[in-house]
């Protein structure tokens, strides 16, 4: 079984620059050649891109859903390039 993402997003956009919402929701899109193919968990990590400090680890998190998923980390800094992965 092959599962893909995709259509990552922060705030519903693909690559923002300069949000100012301290708690962004993150989504993304599943894409499978197999029937049936469920989401059951997710695992998100927010990171700086300069410093690599990881702000934000959800741990895994049973659920199913992959829209509207709020950042619950380390408040976010201005003038700061973040980082995140599924």
């Amino acid at each position: 079984m092959s599962i893909k993402l995709y259509g990552c997003t922060t705030q519903g956009m693909v690559h923002p620059i300069g949000l100012d919402e301290k708690n962004p929701e993150f989504a993304w899109k599943l894409q499978s050649e197999d029937k049936n193919v469920m989401q059951r968990s997710y695992h998100i990590t927010v990171r700086k891109v300069k410093s690599r400090e990881i702000v934000w680890d959800s741990g895994t998190v049973r659920s199913s859903c992959s829209v509207g998923i709020k950042y619950e980390g380390m408040e976010i800094a201005p003038c700061t390039a973040y980082a995140w992965c599924v």
